[in-house]
């Protein structure tokens, strides 16, 4: 059974050391991505925040190294692999599925501290909309939280919950032009568990976003051409332990009839090959129709659902998705 407080982690695309290998990042951001590339394709430090409880958590796969920092308590290492046994003796990496639980609420009112940063090259993203919104509002028009970041792409914002349950929705960044110059599509990062305690750690914690350029490049990798009146969703699954996980096959219930599941090997890679997520768990669903979209995450092997989320998805933009096992129906 779940019981950590963990939020959901953002997409991690692992700096695409193909595409600054290429050159293809040569032509990046106009604030100087490109002379910024080659720090960013070994080790990304685009993280979002841990687990407010339990404290720092270190996962890898998705990232050549990927820290989820926490807000303090004991610290905690993720050791359970797709493969077998992991974390918890000898419960193996699902078997919590069919006893999904959320943890409990913690506070009234959760303080979100983040740093904006250019998912590809890690320079800071200033100057961005911000807007915190619940699972129902599917066009954000009455966000709980609202706030702007500042010069440094810093993020503080104090964000109301829903009573026993927690903040239960999404946020929301963009579009618009980042430090004056970079242009952002709309990224969406959704909460597949509803968080129930503070997200981030003074401050610093980073939260990786897609610029324009570099939704351009990974759609070219995948020779895919974007659609108008569609959006993406990019997912890393995880297991019952919070593990990347290999295996995993996710796809749309709904308003995916134009849409193609794509795979990143070591999450940084693409993958054409692929029938299901690696070790490192990252897939991204591309084109599917703007709108409010259900998707499903499964287990190649055996087909048992994982977990199913209704994702919001914005014209042209990115929704994000740590899919963590989830109740079911």
């Amino acid at each position: 059974m779940i019981d950590s407080n963990r939020p959901p982690r953002a997409w991690l695309f692992a700096g695409f050391s193909f595409l600054l290998a290429t050159g293809a990042a040569a032509c990046g951001d106009s604030d100087g991505g490109a002379t910024g590339g080659s720090g960013g394709a070994g080790t990304s430090s685009a993280v979002t925040a841990g687990d407010p409880v339990s404290g720092p958590t270190t996962t890898t796969g998705v990232a050549s190294t990927s820290t989820a920092a926490g807000t303090g308590g004991a610290a905690e290492t993720s050791t359970a692999s797709a493969g077998g046994g992991g974390a918890g003796g000898d419960a193996g990496p699902w078997s919590c599925l069919g006893d999904v639980e959320w943890p409990a609420l913690q506070k009234e009112t959760l303080r979100v501290q983040m740093v904006l940063e250019d998912q590809l090259v890690g320079t800071t993203l200033g100057g961005l909309p911000v807007r915190f919104c619940l699972r129902d509002d599917l066009a954000c028009a009455d966000p709980v939280a609202e706030t702007v970041a500042d010069e440094n792409g810093k993020v503080d914002a104090d964000v109301p919950v829903t009573p026993d349950v927690g903040f239960d929705g999404y946020f929301e960044v963009g579009p618009g032009l980042a430090n004056g110059d970079v242009d952002v599509p709309v990224n969406v990062v959704m909460t597949v568990r509803p968080w129930t305690n503070d997200y981030g750690a003074g401050g610093d914690t980073p939260q990786g976003i897609v610029t324009s350029n570099v939704l351009g490049l990974l759609l070219d990798a995948f020779g895919i051409a974007p659609l108008d009146g569609h959006g993406h969703a990019a997912i890393i699954a995880h297991d019952c332990f919070d593990a990347d996980a290999a295996g995993v096959v996710p796809d749309a219930l709904s308003g995916g009839a134009d849409a193609q599941v794509v795979y990143l090997e070591n999450g940084n890679t693409p993958a054409p090959d692929a029938t299901s997520t690696d070790d490192s768990g990252v897939a991204a669903i591309a084109n599917l129709t703007a709108g409010r979209v259900d998707l499903r995450v499964t287990l190649e092997a055996t087909g048992e659902t994982i977990g199913e989320i209704d994702a919001i998805i914005r014209d042209g933009g990115v929704t994000s998705l740590g899919f963590n096992p989830t109740p079911l129906p």
